[in-house]
């Protein structure tokens, strides 16, 4: 079901710009356009994300990182 789920929109994507070809053009141009502006922010915050994790990973020892207990509102 997971693959299929995954590989169902490129299906679609190909089934439209088979039966459709050049009236779509345009429509996909504009679709690329949007996903290829958002996707560097979106890399941007997987690297970070990557990178925070790696450090924390890398230096256990010396980073330590605590939380504390949450306490409610005194009665």
């Amino acid at each position: 079901m997971y693959v299929t789920i995954m590989v169902l929109p490129g299906i679609l994507l190909f089934a439209a710009w088979t039966a459709l070809g050049e009236r779509m053009r345009e429509r996909f141009e504009r679709w690329q356009d949007k996903l290829s502006s958002g996707s560097r922010t979106t890399l941007r915050w997987i690297i970070g994300i990557a990178g925070a994790l790696i450090l924390l990973d890398a230096a256990p020892d010396q980073i330590t990182i605590t939380m504390s207990p949450y306490y409610g509102p005194s009665e």
